[in-house]
């Protein structure tokens, strides 16, 4: 692509084109999936002794971003799988 910088060259890919994306952080890919999605997530993999460092990290960017924790105040105490093993964990989730 020419142009004179990188702005101007993403600007004039054909793939892009039409596609419009969130024009400011009050969008539900962080206020939504964040808390929903990737904190259980990494909540589950800390109660199964899975490291999810990525994904913690984007839980921290979003709260930062967003102004506000997203993370809940106990872990997994309130989800019913506190204290599982990682076996009994997989039985309540599959069953």
């Amino acid at each position: 692509m020419d142009g004179a910088n990188l702005y101007e060259q993403i600007q004039k890919v054909r793939a892009y084109e039409g596609i419009k994306g969130p024009t400011n952080l009050n969008t539900r890919y962080l206020f939504e999936d964040i808390p929903t999605g990737l904190v259980p997530l990494s909540c589950l993999g800390k109660a199964l002794g899975v490291k999810t460092p990525t994904m913690d990290a984007v839980v921290e960017l979003g709260s930062a971003l967003l102004g506000r924790i997203s993370r809940p105040r106990s872990d997994v105490g309130t989800s019913g799988l506190a204290g599982l093993s990682a076996e009994e964990i997989r039985r309540v989730l599959i069953a």
